[in-house]
Formats: structure tokens, C-alpha cells, sequence
């Protein structure tokens, strides 16, 4: 059943980025004019749908690298609860880890808005 809800999920979001290039305007950029850490990934994932992996990449580059991981980290704690009902993942991943990942994310947020040249890459395009 969760397998069918990402692939409906997966479908619908290719249908509206990759053939459709509809997006979801970003309410944090419409308020403030700043970039929060997921703008730029609709056209990501877009472009990753396409195999443009560089245009996705520079689209959102904490996007394209977290999200195999987390897609990896779920499908782990899924096959463990399905084999053995319980949640044994979760124990062999440290908390400095999802602290180094969350610093990492408002770390490339803080980045992709400094008013520098230097910068510049990490705003989506």
C-alpha cells in the first residue's frame, strides 16, 4: 500500500514538473525574497526526472544529495518492519549524524542568500 502512495506520488510530481513544468511557488521566497532550503527543488527533481542530474544539482544541491539518502533510510526501516516488526535502524544511526544533516541544511540556507559572487551557485536558477 505505501509502495503504491510514492509511486502515485512520484507519477503526480513528474506530470506536473517534468511534462506539465507547473511548480509550487515557494511562500517563504513570496514573503521574505529569501531562499529557504527547498526552493529550487521542484525544478530538481524535474530535471532529475529528465537525467539532468547537473541542472538538478545546481537547482538544489542539499535536495539532490539528501534525498537518496532519506528515500535509502526509509526503505531500510521499511523491509526491517516488515521482516521483523520492529525498528532496529534507527538504533545504528547516531544523533550527530541528524545534527551534522540539519546544520547542513540551514548551513547551505544561510549560504544560497549571503550577498556574494562567491555564493551565487548555491541559488537556484
Amino acid at each position: 500500500m505505501l509502495l503504491v502512495a510514492i509511486g502515485t506520488a512520484v507519477g503526480g510530481l513528474y506530470l506536473l514538473y517534468g511534462v506539465y513544468g507547473i511548480g509550487i511557488p515557494c511562500l517563504i521566497r513570496a514573503v521574505t525574497g529569501l531562499y529557504c532550503p527547498g526552493c529550487g527543488a521542484g525544478r530538481a527533481l524535474a530535471a532529475a526526472f529528465h537525467g539532468n542530474w547537473g541542472i538538478a544539482f545546481r537547482q538544489n544541491a542539499v535536495f539532490v544529495t539528501l534525498v537518496p539518502l532519506i528515500v535509502l533510510y526509509f526503505l531500510l526501516r521499511l523491509f526491517d518492519w516488515a521482516f521483523t516488526g520492529q525498528n532496529h535502524i534507527d538504533r545504528y544511526i547516531p544523533n550527530r549524524v541528524l545534527i551534522a544533516v540539519w546544520i547542513a541544511i540551514l548551513g547551505f540556507a544561510v549560504l544560497r542568500n549571503l550577498p556574494f559572487r562567491a555564493f551565487a551557485f548555491l541559488r537556484p536558477f
